[in-house]
């Protein structure tokens, strides 16, 4: 998925983007995403620009109810180019307004029994994903 030029423009640039829900009194952040299509596109780009490999459910009309957004999975080398670990980040994505599912919270948990990285990502959360895709966070540190 591409995302356009002058959208990856107005979301490095945007001042005062802060990680996770604004705080009571504050105003609520400008939508940078016109839609979870877009933002998801965006997401997925930013990963395999990283080095990420990135499932997503193209149509999840036939899928298991709640599934995650985003599989990513990425081999963490070291300095002499053997493999020390993987990572293994699942993410839900949501829109201003919107929270995950009964469901969408089970599947998280499991992923995280199993080792996985989780969390639920906001369009006001684009620093902190980021900083995760391109490893400056050891953990998504998004609550569900």
């Amino acid at each position: 998925m591409n995302v356009h030029p002058e959208l990856e423009a107005r979301i490095l640039a945007m001042p005062g983007v802060k990680v996770g829900k604004a705080a009571a009194g504050e105003a609520e952040l400008p939508s940078l995403f016109t839609s979870e299509k877009e933002f998801m596109a965006w997401v997925v780009k930013l990963a395999k620009d990283r080095g990420w490999s990135v499932y997503h459910t193209f149509d999840s009309r036939r899928s298991e109810p709640g599934f995650p957004d985003l599989t990513c999975l990425r081999e963490v080398t070291r300095w002499n180019k053997s493999v020390a670990r993987a990572r293994h980040v699942v993410a839900e994505l949501k829109m201003p307004g919107k929270k995950p599912t009964a469901r969408q919270r089970h599947w998280l948990r499991l992923f995280e029994l199993h080792g996985a990285e989780t969390g639920v990502w906001y369009p006001w959360d684009v620093r902190t994903i980021r900083e995760v895709l391109s490893g400056r966070l050891g953990r998504v540190g998004m609550e569900l």
